[in-house]
């Protein structure tokens, strides 16, 4: 219970409203309008509280507090702004019942913030921690978790029936005004979709058809999204890409979506996974003949059995060794081989494909590559065997790294008595042995006591690390020692030893090609290094 003088103190109160269409929230009783007025009303018959700010998170679930009004309460709770929260009920404060305790059990009395949900009748300065508060925020959090199961289900069901539920459609389509589950033709689009199916059946690459639309500026899908007020983002496109590729033509080819068929769920992703990957073909929901097809189906069947004859064709006779692993350092895609008569030279797959204005060639004769690669290996196993033979000779790291585990455990150790002291203590104000303002003063000394030295402890384990001799002895450090010396390049070879090789345009003009070479394991060698001071 609070003092007689705190009772009386003026609070300053946040009201916090908030609204979520996903945790199941009735729009009419839980608007965020209905939420302020229905506080306000509260707030008139209580004398010493005065409202000092809203805060309104509209359209953010209750299952965490990665919200901005809630982020931005709690900077007006450290600023001293407020020192009052106010509520309609728990479940608008949060339904994650782990960390709505936290807030109600442990941040807000430690900053001594007055905590009021009005309809579940919880108010911290007029009576001491419910029971029933825990068993209240466990229902909110499995009604949220319920409704998520309920909107997902629903989902399915609406993906089953045909119904469009993307955030995004296709290219060559857009969201029926009138029903948002519903696609209609965009007809300026449209014309491109056909434009790629005529030119592909009558014998133009994928390649060709990116530099002709390129070359005709056409803006690519997702910057023709953009230009019509869409927020979209292609996550799987480079970040300076905003041009046709050959991949996003291969797309459009293979898309059921132009003959009228409903093609989703090809990617698994909920409010509790949002990692979207990618689901088998056979998962998919496909319905067909949902909206007007922009190509004939049989046009997009010959289609299908071309591109199984091109790829088929291809195979790996125009890979290299160093296929994955050269890359462009303008636009990072994928070195292309180029062979004249004899002669090999790896260029930009972007020029190749799509032309100058897009990428410059900058070419590198895969001989000369294959000597830089070798030599620059070779120096790199010389340093790994330099620092294996420094590494042996060592024996301070141990000892070190035995003073920070000694300071470690010490540290360990009167945390655990100070949690102790914590739990006995509050039994002693159960028992009205200490008074609030003295359970808060020695909870708030023994907090802090213990968050520093859980900083400390989390500092020394920066300070130790793994003796070097085990790590030489480590199975990444003797693959790539297990051969002294390398006379030739091979596929396995180059992936145990090289991540990426980028090559370069020169800065002037008839300078050579600039290479670099980024090598697998480097954070734990530079490590290794700075140990030995090689």
């Amino acid at each position: 219970m609070y003092s007689t003088d705190y009772i009386m103190h003026l609070f300053k109160a946040g009201l916090y409203v908030r609204l979520s269409r996903e945790d199941g929230d009735k729009i009419e009783s839980d608007s965020i309008a209905n939420q302020k007025e229905f506080i306000e009303r509260y707030v008139k018959n209580i004398e010493n509280i005065s409202i000092e700010e809203f805060y309104v998170d509209d359209g953010y679930t209750g299952t965490n507090f990665d919200r901005p009004d809630f982020k931005r309460m709690m900077e007006d709770i450290e600023a001293k702004k407020i020192d009052c929260v106010i509520v309609k009920d728990l479940s608008r404060f949060g339904r994650d019942y782990i960390d709505v305790g936290r807030y109600l059990e442990r941040e807000f009395p430690k900053r001594h913030i007055r905590f009021i949900a009005i309809n579940d009748g919880i108010d911290n300065l007029n009576q001491r921690y419910d029971i029933s508060m825990p068993i209240k925020n466990i229902v909110n959090a499995q009604y949220a978790e319920d409704i998520s199961k309920k909107v997902m289900a629903s989902i399915t069901m609406k993906q089953k029936s045909g119904q469009f539920i993307g955030a995004f459609a296709s290219y060559g389509y857009a969201k029926n005004p009138n029903d948002k589950n519903k696609l209609i033709i965009d007809e300026s689009a449209a014309m491109v979709v056909r434009r790629i199916y005529r030119m592909f059946i009558s014998g133009i690459g994928t390649q060709t058809i990116a530099r002709n639309l390129n070359a005709d500026g056409i803006p690519c899908p997702s910057v023709y999204k953009q230009m019509n007020g869409e927020k979209y983002h292609n996550a799987n496109k480079l970040h300076e890409t905003t041009y046709w590729t050959y991949s996003t033509v291969r797309n459009i080819l293979k898309s059921r979506m132009y003959v009228g068929d409903m093609v989703q769920h090809k990617c698994n992703a909920s409010r509790y996974n949002y990692d979207n990957r990618s689901v088998p073909e056979s998962e998919w929901v496909i319905v067909e003949n949902t909206h007007d097809p922009i190509v004939a189906r049989e046009t997009w069947e010959t289609a299908q059995e071309m591109m199984k004859v091109k790829y088929k064709s291809t195979n790996l006779k125009s890979s290299h060794v160093f296929a994955g692993i050269v890359k462009c350092k303008e636009c990072g895609r994928g070195m292309t081989k180029i062979r004249h008569k004899d002669v090999i030279t790896l260029t930009c797959g972007s020029y190749k494909r799509l032309g100058s204005n897009v990428c410059t060639r900058h070419g590198i004769l895969m001989a000369e590559l294959e000597d830089i690669v070798l030599n620059a290996i070779n120096e790199h196993i010389t340093k790994l065997c330099n620092i294996e033979s420094a590494i042996t000779k060592a024996s301070a790291f141990n000892r070190r790294n035995n003073d920070i585990g000694k300071r470690i455990a010490v540290l360990n150790g009167n945390i655990e008595s100070l949690k102790s002291k914590k739990r006995n203590m509050y039994s002693d104000y159960q028992d009205k042995l200490l008074t609030r303002e003295e359970y808060v003063e020695y909870n708030n000394s023994y907090t802090k006591n213990i968050e520093f030295m859980s900083k400390e402890i989390e500092r020394l384990k920066e300070e130790l690390t793994t003796s070097p001799i085990e790590e030489t002895q480590k199975p990444w450090f003797q693959n790539l020692i297990k051969e002294r010396k390398i006379d030739t390049l091979s596929r396995e070879l180059l992936l145990s030893f090289i991540d990426v090789i980028y090559i370069s345009e020169p800065q002037k003009r008839g300078k050579k090609i600039v290479l670099e070479i980024v090598f697998n394991f480097k954070d734990k060698i530079d490590e290794l290094q700075a140990v030995t001071g090689l």
